[in-house]
């Protein structure tokens, strides 16, 4: 009875699946096992995946269900597989946006940092591309298949990220892109003062053969050149004005690591454990961000061949540590000039 039950389940999913699934029909032509078989002719498919689906009751073999996935095939056998449709690439979610321009043909929104841009693991329906999908079938009632995103923020890294509205305005933003004619201006907070005081890096850049997480300057890498400029001195710690020529992986936190003077609160490259330790660092009123900010994009309007500057201020967790460094620049005076008083007493 057990068995009659079962198969009579595996039909009920085997009839449902001829309503929505993808149908694949396919004539065998060597003999060998069912799941290579069907590994081989539905390569989206994996194999691990097939053999679930196998014992689901999604494939039948001149026109009776599959035995189990290691069943033998004939030459000549008629093999017919109903296989799942794959799993939605975005999920749209409700999520508060800040927009920092619209017209009719792009969008420039704020990306706040710990927000991925796209889905990946560890990450769907939560990321900004799902809520810029959320974000359009809220407003117009419909959703576009894709977000329109033309380019990346690292998940820490908050900041400006536009997206195009059409097929036509997202190629003609990513061919600027390509060309290296957007202007993208960021704000970094980070150890130390830099010397001097403004400057360009060049200095070339590859992956890390011993951690493919991070990046490093290497005389075999790509060109990589950035410039930056010391916007103010808070302390132990200096905010700077960077502007990437280049787009390479990490190229501002592996450069100005390279420089001597790591963005504090990098989780890759920083060296907050270390001063934490010595007692160098400010008591910052919370855990650490990457305080790397994409302030500015400047590019040609794609429709409209005018130029366009999209700005951010800072986010409010960024201008808390900022903040708190500015104090601890004050701490730091009031300490030295007492010390000085006493010697002169």
């Amino acid at each position: 009875y057990k068995f009659m039950e079962k198969a009579k389940k595996r039909r009920l999913v085997t009839s449902q699946a001829s309503l929505s699934f993808q149908r694949y029909e396919f004539t065998c032509t060597k003999k060998g096992r069912l799941d290579r078989y069907l590994a081989s002719r539905v390569p989206h498919r994996s194999r691990e995946k097939i053999q679930r689906d196998i014992r689901q009751g999604l494939v039948l073999i001149n026109g009776k269900l599959a035995k189990k996935p290691s069943q033998r095939l004939q030459k000549g056998d008629q093999v017919v597989f109903f296989a799942p449709p794959p799993p939605p690439k975005f999920l749209p979610c409700r999520v508060s946006l800040k927009i920092l321009f619209e017209d009719s043909y792009l969008l420039a929104v704020f990306k706040p940092s710990g927000m991925a841009v796209h889905p990946g693991p560890g990450h769907k329906g939560d990321t900004l591309a799902d809520a810029l999908l959320g974000y359009y079938l809220e407003k117009e009632g419909k959703m576009p298949e894709h977000p329109g995103i033309v380019h990346r923020l690292d998940l820490a890294t908050s900041g400006v990220v536009i997206a195009g509205k059409s097929l036509e305005v997202q190629q003609e933003l990513s061919r600027q892109f390509a060309e290296r004619k957007v202007k993208k201006g960021y704000l970094a907070l980070v150890w130390g003062h830099p010397r001097p005081a403004q400057g360009i890096i060049s200095a070339p850049m590859e992956e890390c053969p011993y951690d493919s997480m991070r990046w490093h300057v290497s005389p075999f890498g790509k060109k990589a050149i950035t410039e930056y400029r010391v916007v103010e001195r808070c302390g132990n710690f200096s905010l700077l004005q960077v502007y990437p020529l280049t787009g390479r992986t990490h190229q501002i936190r592996v450069h100005l690591t390279h420089l001597g003077h790591p963005i504090l609160g990098d989780p890759l490259y920083g060296r907050e454990n270390r001063h934490l330790w010595a007692g160098h660092i400010a008591p910052f009123p919370q855990r650490l961000r990457l305080c790397l900010h994409a302030e500015r994009l400047t590019f040609d309007h794609p429709i409209r061949k005018i130029p366009l500057t999209i700005v951010s201020s800072l986010p409010e967790d960024f201008r808390k540590i900022l903040e708190a460094a500015k104090v601890y620049q004050l701490n730091l005076k009031k300490n030295s000039a007492s010390r000085k008083g006493e010697k002169k007493m």
